[in-house]
């Protein structure tokens, strides 16, 4: 996807190489939101997992605590 066709022609060719500009341009744009979607996910996955570990510890002492 790092090549650009440019499309001058109005003929068949010329649409058919626009659609596909066009076409790549939207992959292009789609894969950067899925990788930014990803990147979001991760960092909430820590989340969750930091909340969790703290949460466990908590839960621990608590339960130490009480014996």
């Amino acid at each position: 996807m790092a090549k650009e066709a440019r499309a001058t022609a109005k003929d068949e060719v010329g649409q058919l190489l626009a659609a596909m500009k066009n076409m790549r341009e939207n992959l292009q744009r789609i894969v950067g939101e899925v990788k930014a979607a990803s990147g979001n996910m991760a960092a909430a996955s820590r989340q969750l997992n930091s909340s969790s570990e703290l949460m466990s510890k908590n839960a621990g002492d608590q339960a130490g605590s009480a014996s």
